[in-house]
């Protein structure tokens, strides 16, 4: 009897620490990370024009670009939503008093998955952007989108970014 309670209770505390470790990471995420997206492609427009000029884009050029951000805006809006849900389930999940950690791992894995979706996503779009680009405008693209986030990148929600002379996947 006393056994399964020292089990119970380390198995308890693992949760709850990587809970609390996790937990900063979703909560910083998830509102923000859905309203980011959204507004983003509303926010688009300056630092477009602003693209549109320093990379002085042909007419074709602008037209595959804004093609190629529409052809993955709906795409990615369903996946934010998913991943919403999915972070949401497993805050739902940690509240109830019978934690089923089956449930629990099901439902990371679920986030885990997305948020690779979403890596995959940003390599497609700047893939897609290499190829419409000459290789002058695109090192001039790499400069501008470095420069717009202050030499760093974002690698992940909540995340501080880090030192990159990279483009922002």
């Amino acid at each position: 009897m006393k056994n399964k309670f020292v089990i119970v209770s380390v198995l308890a505390g693992a949760v709850i620490a990587s809970v609390a470790i996790t937990g900063n990471v979703f909560a910083q995420g998830d509102k923000e990370e859905v309203v980011s997206q959204q507004k983003s492609w509303q926010k688009r427009e300056g630092p477009m024009r602003e693209l549109d000029q320093r990379l002085n884009l042909t007419d074709e050029q602008k037209k595959l670009l804004k093609e190629n951000r529409e052809s993955r805006k709906e795409d990615i809006k369903e996946n934010n939503l998913k991943l919403k849900a999915a972070k949401d389930a497993i805050k739902e999940e940690l509240k109830k008093k019978d934690l089923d950690m089956a449930a629990v791992n099901k439902l990371h894995a679920q986030v885990k998955d997305l948020q690779m979706k979403m890596e995959d996503y940003r390599l497609e779009g700047i893939l897609a952007v290499r190829k419409i680009l000459t290789p002058e405008q695109y090192a001039k693209f790499i400069e501008f989108t470095v420069e717009r986030r202050g030499g760093k990148h974002k690698s992940g929600p909540g995340s501080k970014g880090q030192e990159s002379t990279e483009p922002a996947m």
